[in-house]
């Protein structure tokens, strides 16, 4: 498991990384919903008496990118411009980005402020 081999870990959604941040907090309270869908669809995600939840739909065809969100056709907080407009990245906290035009809770600093490499 990530968390047992790596400080900081990245999710990647149709060839676009998400996500990414501390590994122990990006797992324990994702901000991406790909994030979420990805945790719940594992042994890992559930407990023991609940079954797994698959994110529905399939993934993209990469040679065929839709316009806007890559994640939008799958994603259970999906609104209208999610369709319209790639997501910009979001900083939910500290370390942390998500791409996703959902989350709205983020911090006003730039990449470089909060300690993001590109």
């Amino acid at each position: 498991m990530a968390s047992e081999i790596a400080d900081t870990i990245a999710v990647m959604y149709a060839g676009r990384i998400v996500a990414s941040g501390p590994v122990a907090r990006v797992l324990s309270a994702p901000a991406h919903p790909y994030t979420a869908g990805l945790l719940a669809s594992t042994v890992h995600g559930q407990p023991r008496d609940r079954d797994i939840d698959a994110i529905p739909g399939s993934p993209p065809d990469l040679r065929l990118l839709p316009k806007g969100c890559a994640f939008a056709a799958r994603c259970p907080r999906r609104i209208g411009m999610c369709r319209d407009a790639e997501p910009a990245e979001r900083y939910p906290a500290p370390g942390r980005m998500a791409a996703c035009i959902a989350v709205s809770d983020h911090v006003e600093t730039s990449a470089a402020e909060q300690g993001v490499h590109a």
